[in-house]
């Protein structure tokens, strides 16, 4: 899942994160059933799929990875970030992002959402300036 809009110059790194996050999440919670779905296919594939969902997943991951690593490396240079390795913190974010998932999966929307804020805050806290 990309971000859909280039972010102008001026937007903080910390909202483009954010609105991707946000775009990411909402993405997911539209459709549980869809969602559903997916991950048993993903866990479970049926021996005839005639594609690998995990290869096909970690295409999209190998691109938000570039796309976030892309933007912590904007966040450091602007100042707004602490200087550090952004491959590592794409790592550590794209590893929440799959623990959020897994979240959304065991509580219900308002439980969900009060969690998401509480682990973007600390995130976002760990690593700006």
């Amino acid at each position: 899942m990309a971000v859909n809009n280039v972010e102008s110059h001026s937007t903080s790194v910390q909202k483009e994160l954010k609105n991707f996050l946000d775009q990411v999440i909402e993405f997911q919670l539209k459709d549980s059933t869809q969602l559903k779905i997916f991950i048993r296919l993903l866990l479970f594939p049926p021996d005839f799929f005639e594609i690998n969902l995990k290869e096909e997943l970690k295409m999209v991951v190998e691109k938000e990875h570039v796309l976030l690593s892309d933007l912590f490396k904007k966040g450091m240079e602007r100042g707004e970030i602490k200087n550090g390795d952004c491959d590592a913190i794409a790592t550590l974010l794209l590893c929440l992002m799959d623990g959020l998932f897994w979240e959304m999966q065991r509580h219900d929307e308002a439980s969900f959402r009060k969690r998401y804020e509480i682990v973007w805050s600390q995130f976002w806290e760990s690593i700006q300036t």
